[in-house]
């Protein structure tokens, strides 16, 4: 029996490593009527789940079960406020994704050696996220597959581009699993040479997603590896407005393209699925011209205005944008798209209600960056804080609701929560 019982913990430890390793895996295959959103690790996840309900007998709930419980609710009250298909078929999705998030955790929190298995999960996660970059370019090159690229013509100050995402959804989702994983390995008790090794190397390939959140990654690098030189604790008054800084940059950089009036060059803007049509501020010698990221912006907050309570249903983002597009409220040239953002975007499908549980997001970020309980050790705390920083700015311009990688990430911070709640 007990040999059993070992068998049973070594099949569960190695089916989740799977798993997590999995998680760029968002793109491999479509499917009738599911498109992309049945992948290995949703098949993978249907072995997982029985096995693991086990873990939920002896239960303890922490804040951040807490907060990702009322956002659940959200979802669900939405579905009986648009009962329609579509709105169901997000909120399921959602549900998997929080419903993984607990079972994981659980898991977690029962692995003996949390710094070896944790290594290995964050290595094997970049590792296949990078060869399965590596293998779509190739597909591409060799005329076999134009399914794990994107190519881009008349890109905004690059010109023609072919951006990797490899078996991700995007390259940004791409390039954010290379990210939280090189802060991880900086902040993890490799040696010097090694970190850096390994980080120059898969930088290389996250420069091929061409994501802007790379811009934000290298700041938050920097802050990474400064503080900690200077302060024994990090200190609140200078993280926030750091994070504050950080994230008007990148807005602004989506959000605009800033155009020389006496341009010299071989690049043209007239890829104007991208930009609109004119500019939206002018100097002598620059233009300010929005990108579609500024128009889904704009069309968020008609959406607001108009369903301010019920919002517009979860998942039904783009098909009022084709209704506001036929009003003219939307450029005719920019293509519908999904909501770009994990905040305005939510609130206008959500409705008001949405605030709530932001509201509590923030509070709950500022009380992990004090750490006043001393739940997470020195090198764990620098490590989360600064991914949820890298996570919270990349929302502000894509949305993060559906990557798995991001879910897996909280459930390894809970997963310290509930250790420290073993101890009391």
């Amino acid at each position: 029996m007990k040999n059993h019982t070992t068998s049973i913990s070594s099949s569960l430890a190695f089916l989740w490593l799977t798993y997590i390793i999995l998680a760029s895996n968002s793109n491999l295959w479509k499917l009738p009527h599911l498109d992309s959103k049945f992948q290995l690790s949703e098949i993978l996840f249907l072995l997982l789940f029985p096995l693991s309900i086990p873990l939920l007998k002896k239960i303890k709930f922490t804040p951040i079960d807490y907060l990702f419980l009322g956002y659940a609710s959200l979802f669900i009250i939405n579905v009986f406020l648009h009962p329609e298909l579509n709105v169901l078929l997000e909120v399921s999705g959602t549900l998997y994704l929080v419903s993984m998030y607990f079972l994981l955790s659980r898991f977690l929190a029962q692995v003996p050696q949390i710094d070896a298995y944790l290594k290995k999960a964050f290595l094997g996660l970049l590792v296949f996220a990078c060869i399965s970059a590596i293998i779509g370019y190739l597909l591409y090159v060799f005329d076999l597959s134009t399914r794990y690229v994107i190519d881009y013509k008349d890109y905004p100050y690059l010109g023609d581009i072919v951006r990797w995402r490899g078996f991700s959804a995007s390259p940004n989702m791409l390039s954010s699993i290379i990210c939280i994983c090189i802060f991880f390995i900086q902040s993890s008790a490799m040696k010097p040479l090694q970190k850096w090794l390994i980080t120059l190397l898969v930088l290389c390939i996250a420069a091929m997603t061409f994501s802007k959140e790379l811009a934000a990654f290298f700041a938050l690098l920097l802050f990474m590896l400064v503080i900690p030189k200077l302060f024994r604790r990090l200190p609140l008054r200078l993280t926030l407005p750091y994070f504050g800084i950080v994230t008007i940059v990148m807005v602004a950089l989506t959000f605009f393209v800033y155009v020389p009036k006496q341009l010299e060059t071989n690049l043209n803007y007239d890829n104007k699925q991208v930009i609109a049509h004119e500019a939206i501020f002018s100097t002598e010698h620059l233009d300010v011209i929005p990108t579609s990221y500024y128009y889904l912006f704009q069309a968020a907050k008609t959406f607001i205005t108009r369903h301010p309570i019920a919002g517009i249903g979860v998942g039904n983002f783009q098909f009022d944008l084709k209704n506001l597009k036929k009003e003219g409220g939307y450029p005719s040239n920019i293509p519908i798209y999904e909501t770009h953002d994990f905040y305005w975007g939510q609130i206008a499908e959500i409705g008001f209600t949405y605030f709530i549980f932001l509201f509590f997001l923030g509070w709950g970020y500022i009380h992990l960056i004090k750490n006043e309980a001393g739940i997470f050790n020195e090198r764990y705390h620098l490590f989360f804080v600064i991914t949820i920083i890298f996570i919270l700015i990349e929302s502000a311009i894509i949305n993060t609701q559906h990557y798995r990688h991001y879910w897996i990430f909280f459930a390894i911070v809970n997963n310290f929560y509930l250790r420290y709640l073993d101890k009391e």
